[in-house]
């Protein structure tokens, strides 16, 4: 945690830093009426990150959306969602659109799904699993860890987006899933690998 709040620091020091230079850019001077508001604008332009995320928002409802790249179809969490602070029934309608999502992408699909998270702990997975019967479904479950760059950039988007601090974890989980193919029972159903 230490090293992510220096790492949050140095990106504030760099931000007040950077801003400087672009205003002296702008304006030509170091120092007038107009520098000073330039820079005031440049400065605290991130904090409109929070209402512009809720006015996106308006615009795509669904908290998940899949996007089908080659053979696979990735399974991704709304960029514009906030997911700070959700009540019980928040918590409940995220896991019923997760689920949703994730079975009409099956549904629809004969390819492999991913679903690649920071949120995904052991606990989540095993709840997600218990919807896909391994009668019917084939899924590898890894754990991951989260690299310094991943953690400090969920800090930050989470700071600009809800004006909040967050401590992520320093392991994700990722989940590939697809449905098996009727007849044959030559997979096998769940992998959990711990090792990494």
């Amino acid at each position: 945690m230490k090293s992510d709040t220096s790492m949050l620091g140095i990106i504030a020091a760099s931000w007040i830093i950077i801003c400087f230079v672009i205003t002296v850019i702008i304006t030509g001077a170091v120092i007038t009426s107009g520098t000073f508001v330039v820079y005031c604008s440049l400065l605290f332009s991130p904090v409109l990150f929070n209402p512009l995320s809720r006015l996106m928002l308006l615009g795509r409802k669904s908290p998940f959306v899949l996007v089908k790249k080659r053979h696979r179809a990735w399974l991704h969490l709304n960029p514009w969602l906030s997911v700070g602070h959700a009540g019980l029934r928040g918590i409940s309608d995220f896991w019923d659109a997760l689920v949703r999502t994730l079975n009409a992408g099956l549904a629809t699909s004969e390819h492999a799904i991913i679903l690649s998270s920071h949120l995904l702990s052991a606990r989540r997975m095993a709840r997600l699993l218990r919807y896909f019967p391994k009668e019917h479904y084939r899924y590898r479950v890894l754990r991951r860890p989260l690299s310094l760059t991943e953690r400090t950039g969920l800090q930050l988007e989470t700071l600009l987006k809800e004006w909040r601090l967050y401590s992520p974890s320093v392991r994700g989980g990722v989940l590939v899933i697809r449905k098996k193919i009727r007849g044959t029972d030559k997979y096998a159903v769940l992998e959990i690998d711990e090792s990494h």
